[in-house]
């Protein structure tokens, strides 16, 4: 019987090798089109940033994308005399375009980094 196991032992090492070969084969396509995927969501994330930045600056300019939902508060929105107010120009130049900036210039470093 110990001879038995020892035949089965190596029969199965041969087997275990062989689908630990077949699985990093799998794993190398799976992970490539993981990154794949990983690059087309950051893509997809510096295109909504950069939209972004733009209705920012469109903003600041015209007035224009007052009522975007980007600009919405979080918790609770400014009204005066029964009407929303648009977002304070400050806040849209000193705190939200420089923030998505920041956010512009990461994702753009891991997409880098995935390349």
């Amino acid at each position: 019987m110990a001879q038995y196991w020892v035949i089965t032992s190596q029969a199965s090492r041969r087997q275990k090798a062989a689908r630990l070969l077949s699985n990093v084969r799998i794993l190398h396509m799976k992970n490539s089109e993981k990154f794949d995927s990983k690059k087309k969501d950051i893509i997809e994330r510096i295109r909504y940033i950069e939209d972004a930045i733009i209705k920012g600056n469109e903003y600041l300019e015209t007035g224009k994308h007052a009522n975007w939902q980007g600009f919405r508060p979080f918790f609770t929105d400014k009204v005066r005399d029964g009407k929303l107010l648009p977002p304070h120009k400050d806040w849209v130049k000193n705190v939200f375009i420089p923030n998505h900036k920041k956010a512009l210039r990461k994702a753009e470093e891991k997409l880098e980094k995935l390349n």
